[in-house]
């Protein structure tokens, strides 16, 4: 705490937040969107003044429960002389104190043309097994489930895949940085091993590369493979950059590097290795996956199976 600084321009504080009042689940609360991450922060009205903290570049920012910048010298002074207990301060003086989360959010994300594509896809399944179909959608994640002081919100995007109406896989699109979405995908066991879960991957990097953000565009996906199977179907079709987050990993790599792909990624899993795969989101990754998704939702063997 001791080497924060308070900030003491309006305009700093202007370039880098929005402030509104508004209603959340029939309540008032003070809503803080950092034009930074994107986050936005849900506060209680239960304190006259909020100490926002930047530990990444040693800022505090104070404003009160009406979102408005305060410059005032005894209060900038008081929590300046407290800021080694500030949490004790806090609490006396009735402040709110908000970390600053370091993760991001789409900007004001415009799905347009991704609902445009979901249309031509949905038709293109409908053609293949007329009881599946997609959805998809955006997810506000909440970072707190009790809402005591405040809450943190951003985005997920959410794939689904149905069968009768029953949802039976899923993708969801994560923030990674601020210009890259994690997968993570489920199947229901029932139906696992009716290439399902390919379809969905192919799906989601058409669907990521048209996602619409405000200020920052999303130029890859992260996938953390957790079995080689998952590994090789997007090292081996897409072009990919991967490794393990392990100490070890290098002396493994250079030791096996006259070995086939294949054989490397399962050799790394069964060593214990999980890869971390990173897909640009790039023109040629875009047309792979157009083609692969155009042979699983073919007539050949190597196409989808409609249950």
């Amino acid at each position: 705490m001791y080497h924060l600084k308070i900030i003491t321009n309006k305009n700093i504080f202007l370039k880098r937040f929005r402030t509104n009042n508004i209603l959340y689940k029939k309540k008032y609360v003070l809503e803080i969107i950092d034009k930074e991450t994107y986050l936005k922060y849900l506060c209680k009205l239960n304190k006259d003044y909020f100490c926002i903290i930047d530990t990444k570049y040693k800022h505090i920012f104070i404003i009160n429960n009406k979102g408005i910048f305060i410059n005032n010298n005894k209060i900038i002074d008081n929590i300046q002389n407290n800021i080694l207990e500030l949490d004790k301060y806090s609490i006396k003086n009735n402040i709110m104190i908000i970390y600053l989360a370091d993760n991001y959010s789409c900007a004001e994300p415009n799905l347009k043309n991704v609902e445009k594509e979901l249309v031509i896809l949905n038709k293109q399944i409908y053609n293949k097994c007329k009881y599946l179909k997609i959805s998809f959608d955006i997810i506000e994640k909440t970072y707190s489930k009790k809402f005591k002081t405040y809450i943190i919100i951003d985005n997920e995007y959410k794939l689904s895949l149905y069968y009768k109406n029953k949802l039976i896989s899923t993708i969801l699109l994560l923030y990674h940085t601020y210009d890259a979405l994690e997968i993570r995908s489920n199947t229901v066991e029932k139906y696992e091993g009716n290439k399902f879960n390919k379809l969905l991957r192919m799906i989601i990097i058409l669907l990521s590369s048209l996602i619409i953000c405000k200020k920052f565009d999303i130029i890859e996906l992260y996938s953390q493979a957790v079995n080689p199977i998952s590994a090789w179907l997007l090292i081996n079709n897409f072009n990919t950059v991967y490794s393990a987050n392990s100490k070890k990993y290098e002396a493994f790599s250079n030791t096996n590097k006259h070995l086939k792909l294949k054989e490397f990624i399962w050799k790394a899993y069964k060593n214990g290795f999980n890869f971390d795969i990173y897909i640009k989101l790039d023109k040629n990754n875009i047309k792979i996956a157009k083609k692969l998704l155009k042979v699983l939702l073919s007539n050949k063997i190597e196409s989808i199976n409609c249950l």
